[in-house]
């Protein structure tokens, strides 16, 4: 399966460039001629002071001085230089250019190496308790004693039995008669599966429609929906403005879950860089139930069965 890429790429025109040289050249004008203007006025305030300048409309008719509002226009030159400068500086265009590339739609698993732990320390044998303390033992004398008669043993006694001749069982009349046990044998009953189970790896894993009219096996409609995927995915997705603001890059992983139907439920999203591309990518998710045609579900021995879908996709800047 491919992952795609999406691109920005950052294009100023001629006629750009050159409204901001212009700009720059009014704001170097405009400060050239405040700072002449401001030179003028103190000469003419050094002169009124000084009664250098006796004429009668410098004396008398101040309002007739034709630099009076030379200070509000040096402060609009100044405003309006200033603004093309930003104005010709901000306007920029961005075309977005989305790029494929391979990737593979299982989570790489983190491996955790675990520090070798030091040998457990041999557990010695317990120590032996100590020898019992060495007994005096008394010395007896052995005295033969005479033998003891022996005794002629008298004639059996004849025991006579109440049992009929045809019993061929025990005779003992104390003997308890123990029937065999019976023993009964449970069915184990089989576990019953879950229909809202979901599974992560299936037999047969979802595909993207479109590929199942095709002739071929399991393994050629599954290369043809992940295509599907990817050009579906490629026509819709858009570049999230905040993101090409704050050159914001990385990697979405959102997860969802395909029913047996083939709808899809239960977007999540599992890791995105921010910038509004996490909820760029779920839009695209929550598009594919408005297709005139559903994901084909996965099946588990032959039936179908909802299975966890996991689908990265990688947001990227091309200044």
């Amino acid at each position: 399966m491919n992952i795609l890429f999406a691109t920005s790429t950052l294009i100023l025109s001629g006629g750009q460039v050159l409204l901001g040289f212009a700009a720059v050249g009014v704001a170097i004008y405009l400060g050239i001629f405040a700072t002449k203007t401001y030179i003028n006025q103190q000469t003419l305030k050094i002169k009124s002071d000084g009664g250098q300048d006796n004429s009668p409309l410098v004396r008398k008719y101040a309002a007739v001085d034709i630099h009076q509002h030379t200070k509000n226009i040096k402060l609009a030159g100044l405003a309006s230089a200033v603004a093309v400068v930003l104005i010709a500086f901000a306007w920029t265009q961005f075309t977005s250019e989305q790029v494929l590339a391979e990737f593979i739609t299982e989570l790489e698993e983190i491996e955790i190496d675990i520090p070798p732990t030091s040998q457990a320390e041999k557990k010695l044998p317990p120590a032996l308790p100590p020898p019992p303390p060495e007994v005096e033992s008394n010395i007896i004398d052995i005295v033969d004693e005479p033998e003891p008669e022996k005794l002629e043993p008298k004639e059996p006694i004849e025991i006579i039995s109440k049992t009929p001749s045809n019993y061929t069982g025990a005779t003992d009349p104390n003997a308890i008669y123990n029937p065999p046990a019976i023993v009964i044998e449970k069915e184990v009953e089989e576990p019953k599966e879950d229909p809202n189970e979901i599974i992560v790896f299936a037999e047969q894993m979802p595909r993207f429609p479109g590929c199942e009219a095709q002739g071929g096996d399991n393994k050629a409609k599954k290369s043809c929906a992940d295509q599907k995927l990817l050009s579906f995915i490629y026509a819709n997705i858009k570049y999230p403005v905040m993101a090409i603001e704050n050159q914001i890059e990385g990697t979405v992983v959102v997860s969802f879950v395909i029913n047996k139907d083939g709808s899809v439920v239960d977007i999540k999203v599992l890791r995105e860089p921010g910038g509004g591309c996490g909820k760029e990518t779920t839009r695209i998710v929550k598009m594919m139930n408005r297709l005139s045609e559903k994901w084909t579900p996965g099946k588990q021995r032959g039936k179908a069965v909802r299975v966890r879908y996991n689908l990265p996709v990688k947001f990227q800047l091309n200044n």
